[in-house]
């Protein structure tokens, strides 16, 4: 490096991670073709970084270079020893530029530089396999896929359905991510075909990512609740959706919680021509379980009501009354039921009980002062043989003292997750889940029928009248190559109604075609596999 200013500079000499552009300081090697055309690597495209750490910039790192001297930038022992030509290379002649980059490392000098050309010749490498590893760079830099879920299925009148799903958009140009997405909705008749050739209606169109999609009927219309937002800002907004003519209209969008935090799941539950909306967290309360009261309109009633502290996940609850059950830690270490009055206010003390909090609530349901929990336990401890992960229900008492051992609602396994979803239908346990790769779905201790062998979600499970729906993701329609080849796969939304005997009365059926396949982008360690021959 040469400085040829009359100032001195302190420069980072490259270290690992630089030259795959994975930290500062960057190096970067920037080519051009004989036309002065930008082109990707015509070396042949060396592997990223294995695993490591990524150390810090130490005093050794940096190089003091005064005003008109020269020095060489000796790479860190752990740096890129030297740039190869690959038998994947392009042969051909080329215009090499070094670009450097380190403005936000310390003791260091804020630069970017970009050095004179080089021109450098390629004999060796083979052209078309460097064109095939060049057609996925560029697919990987420039892209679009979208993914649908999650999905809500209501009655809709006359045997037929409303399904409102969401729809995650990613989207990445010049290398940078820009998600989306947007809710969508649809009518179905009694067979999940959509009615009449309907095409769906799409209800909001986000910047970000919607999140989880939570859908109340209320009157003639609909109260959809989303959690947009990145991981760490998302929020939680509510809108309508009016059906009064058979055609779906969105109102306007109320925000119940801003950014800064971090819902994902929320729960409804409709009293009267409102909704009570559970969602848990928020700016340094990411343990703290909230109720907000919305109209038939979406526009907040009031303001939120702070439920508990340190919950690690929450369900509402199946009764005549509103209901919601939490599992915490912290002063209260298990679970805990809390009726709730009509404006959302906690009715009562709560109904604490014990179940490990770690555990995953699935279900529940408050009759005659008994208490139901239906929970996934998704861990075992390896000193004790007879443990098992499994899909359970625990009764208690009036108390909260259990009421007999817990019954087992799922499979159990010792090394295999506790997948599935469990609701009460008609007074019954109805569920659904996984048993070696296959989803089923029963009631009670029927038998239960076989939904799909390649879904890839936790199921949903909600009773509506006499009949009770399962929805999943299944990547059965994806016949991508990133799918087949990579298992880079994306779903569509699938779903089964079942009688009061567990018998299927329609589907399985697939019941959106918004989703879009992943580009087929190899890793950079295994790509040459793919561009044999």
């Amino acid at each position: 490096a040469h400085n040829a200013s009359d100032t001195e500079v302190t420069l980072v000499r490259p270290m690992y991670g630089s030259w795959e552009r994975a930290r500062q300081p960057e190096y970067q090697l920037e080519w051009t073709d004989a036309e002065g055309t930008p082109i990707l690597d015509p070396l042949g495209f060396a592997p990223g970084l294995d695993c490591g750490t990524l150390d810090r910039v130490e005093a050794d790192d940096l190089v003091r270079l005064p005003a008109g001297a020269t020095a060489e930038l000796q790479g860190a022992p752990d740096a890129r020893p030297g740039h190869e030509v690959l038998p994947s290379a392009r042969p051909g002649r080329y215009q090499l530029r070094v670009v450097y980059v380190a403005d936000e490392v310390g003791g260091a000098t804020p630069l970017r530089l970009r050095s004179e050309p080089v021109a450098v010749e390629i004999t060796g490498g083979d052209a078309a396999t460097w064109e095939c590893r060049a057609e996925q760079v560029a697919a990987r830099d420039d892209h679009e896929y979208a993914e649908v879920g999650p999905a809500r299925l209501l009655p809709a009148g006359d045997g037929t359905w409303w399904l409102v799903y969401g729809r995650y958009v990613h989207r990445v140009h010049a290398g940078e991510r820009d998600p989306g997405g947007d809710v969508w909705i649809r009518r179905l008749d009694a067979t999940l075909a959509p009615l009449g050739g309907a095409e769906p209606v799409r209800l909001l169109r986000s910047d970000d990512e919607v999140g989880w999609v939570s859908v109340a009927a209320v009157g003639d219309g609909l109260v959809v609740i989303t959690t947009p937002g990145p991981v760490g800002s998302r929020r939680v907004e509510a809108f309508a959706v009016a059906l009064a003519d058979g055609v779906p209209r969105a109102g306007e969008v109320h925000r119940l919680q801003a950014a800064p935090g971090n819902p994902y799941v929320t729960g409804v539950r409709v009293v009267g021509d409102e909704v009570l909306v559970l969602h848990e967290g928020g700016e340094g309360q990411d343990g703290t379980l909230w109720v907000s009261r919305v109209g038939a309109d979406a526009a907040p009633r009031g303001e939120p009501r702070r439920l508990a502290e340190d919950v690690t996940d929450f369900a509402v609850v199946d009764g005549a009354e509103p209901a919601v059950v939490w599992l915490q830690r912290g002063e209260h270490v298990g679970g805990a039921a809390q009726r709730l009055t009509a404006d959302g206010a906690p009715s009562g003390a709560p109904l604490r009980f014990a179940l490990e909090p770690g555990h995953s609530l699935l279900a529940a349901r408050l009759t005659d002062g008994a208490l139901q929990v239906g929970y996934a336990d998704r861990s075992t401890r390896g000193d004790v043989l007879d443990d098992r992960m499994g899909i359970y229900v625990q009764r208690y008492g009036a108390d909260g003292a259990p009421a007999g051992a817990p019954v087992v609602a799922g499979p159990e396994a010792k090394h295999l997750d506790a997948f599935g979803a469990l609701a009460w239908h008609q007074g019954a346990l109805v569920r659904a889940f996984y048993e070696v790769g296959a989803l089923r779905a029963g009631v009670g201790t029927r038998a239960p029928v076989t939904l799909s062998r390649t879904a890839s979600s936790e199921p949903s499970v909600e009773s509506h009248g006499d009949r009770w729906v399962v929805l999943w993701d299944d990547a059965r329609d994806d016949d991508s190559p990133a799918c087949w080849r990579v298992q880079e796969c994306v779903t569509e939304i699938h779903g089964a109604v079942l009688g009061a005997r567990g018998s299927v009365v329609a589907g399985p059926a697939r019941l959106t075609r918004e989703s879009k396949a992943r580009p087929f982008v190899p890793s950079s360690f295994e790509w040459t596999r793919y561009c044999e021959g």
